[in-house]
């Protein structure tokens, strides 16, 4: 990946081929997956100190928006992101 002062994910609609941008977070997007669903997507993200923390920011894949952000205080380079399901049973986010 590049860094560049913006970040963008792109979701394509499978059907028509269309695509929309999400502007995220971040420097440089690195990882993403998806919940079981196709409802959410998390992005593992770098950034340069005067841009912004290190984190993941959770997509609302309908909505073409962010969703939320979850700094990781600390990291130097997040790298990689997995999502699971919800360990108490209730399924998708």
């Amino acid at each position: 990946g590049r860094r560049s002062p913006t970040t963008t994910a792109s979701i394509i609609d499978t059907r028509s081929f269309t695509v929309t941008t999400v502007e995220l977070p971040g420097t440089l997007a690195t990882h993403n997956d998806l919940t079981g669903n196709g409802k959410y997507g998390f992005v593992s993200l770098e950034a340069i100190a005067s841009n912004g923390p290190h984190g993941v920011a959770v997509v609302d894949m309908d909505a073409a928006t962010v969703h939320a952000f979850y700094a990781i205080p600390g990291s130097i380079s997040p790298h990689g992101v997995r999502w699971t399901a919800n360990p108490n049973g209730r399924g998708e986010p």
